[in-house]
């Protein structure tokens, strides 16, 4: 089978990168931020890949990159946990009870939001051929497909090893891990070169969903814990509340795995 639908994918996904950090710099607001997280999840997700099919000698060569664009991606994810929280906190009404909390809120997301555009902007772009010189090397190389496959097959089954065997406040691992298995799978389904039935992209992305819902209401729970609220009481409530949409989720998740596991299975 042809690697060129796999490496017209991952330098299509370079070049969508490429242009939101480009963007980032240039525009200083919650959109251009989330834009980028997303556009390096999906590069992160071939980079993982990358981690996985070459030896540590060829991946070498961009790892100071990689560590560089991490650093940039989690200052945009301070700032992007600050707007989420805004976000809950406007959907479940609870800026109409706290009003001096959203205030407080809307200026910590305003600093985080100029940090990340100044790490973005202080940031010295290589030259696409770090990272497309790795690429070449999975084109010439007949056994990327089956590679890939192998990749996501194992990232879906330690997934649900997480998701059966620990608590929900341990799911994060799993959440990355789907959500590398999901953007690789969509990207891909058009191109037909793995070995992975519809429906299992389909919970893939269903999965992928409910963790990261999950995970906004735990980023608010842990945000709102670091702030002053007016009384104990108040903060209860808001506690209780939080926790109940936090549950719904784990609780979604939870009735999915063994489908997950199936779907999983039947593909080996």
């Amino acid at each position: 089978m042809s690697n060129k639908p796999l490496i017209s994918y991952f330098n299509e996904s370079l070049n969508q990168f490429s242009t939101q950090l480009f963007i980032a710099g240039k525009e200083l607001n919650s959109e251009a931020i989330h834009d980028f997280r997303v556009a390096y999840k999906q590069l992160d997700s071939i980079v993982a890949f990358l981690n996985y099919s070459l030896t540590d000698k060829d991946i070498s060569s961009i790892q100071n990159w990689l560590q560089q664009l991490n650093t940039i991606y989690r200052k945009g994810g301070k700032a992007r946990n600050y707007n989420v929280v805004l976000k809950i906190g406007t959907q479940l009404k609870i800026w109409e009870i706290l009003p001096k909390t959203e205030i407080e809120l809307l200026a910590k997301s305003k600093i985080h939001q100029e940090a990340f555009y100044q790490a973005v902007n202080n940031f010295k772009r290589p030259r696409k051929q770090i990272i497309t010189a790795q690429i070449k090397q999975l084109e010439q190389n007949k056994n990327t497909p089956s590679l890939i496959t192998s990749f996501i097959d194992q990232n879906i089954h330690h997934a649900i090893l997480i998701l059966e065997q620990n608590p929900s406040e341990e799911w994060h691992k799993a959440r990355k891990l789907i959500k590398h298995s999901f953007l690789l799978l969509e990207g891909l389904k058009n191109n037909k070169p793995l070995l992975f039935s519809d429906q299992l992209q389909i919970l893939c992305g269903i999965l992928e969903h409910d963790l990261g819902k999950w995970h906004d209401y735990i980023v608010f729970t842990k945000v709102l814990q670091k702030l002053s609220i007016e009384t104990d009481q108040l903060f209860e409530d808001i506690f209780t509340l939080v926790k109940n949409e936090t549950e719904q989720y784990q609780q979604k998740i939870s009735v999915r795995i063994p489908l997950l596991k199936e779907l999983a299975n039947s593909m080996d």
